[in-house]
């Protein structure tokens, strides 16, 4: 069977994905968490709070690590993806969360262009 249509392959990427989307999500929700306070709307940001909003993004950021990691063993990526595909979300995982300042609003739109940037790649 083709690694394409392998669904061993494509099965770690989706709880990926869809944890990348909460990641840069949350981080994106910082810049409305006042104005989401003043109108009762609820984010996960709000929810998290200054306290734990960064080791939030940081485990999330991790998981998103194993599962693109452990779905590149077993399409058995070639090292050049490994060193550029997964370095470069390694590298900005650790990153992400020390730009992010929970007092400043505009850092988490940083955060979320550092990530638009990342899907393009």
């Amino acid at each position: 069977m083709s690694t394409m249509l392998n669904l061993s392959v494509r099965t770690p990427l989706f709880p990926a994905y869809g944890s990348w989307t909460i990641y840069f999500d949350t981080a994106y929700g910082l810049q409305d968490i006042a104005g989401d306070r003043e109108l009762g709307i609820g984010s996960l940001a709000q929810c998290l709070g200054k306290r734990y909003t960064r080791g939030f993004l940081l485990v999330l950021g991790m998981a998103i690590l194993i599962l693109l990691g452990y779905g590149a063993i077993i399409a058995e990526c070639s090292t050049i993806f490994w060193m550029f595909g997964i370095g470069t979300r390694a590298r900005s995982i650790v990153y992400q969360p020390s730009i992010l300042n929970v007092d400043d609003p505009r850092s988490g739109g940083r955060v979320f262009g550092i990530n638009i940037v990342l899907g393009l790649l």
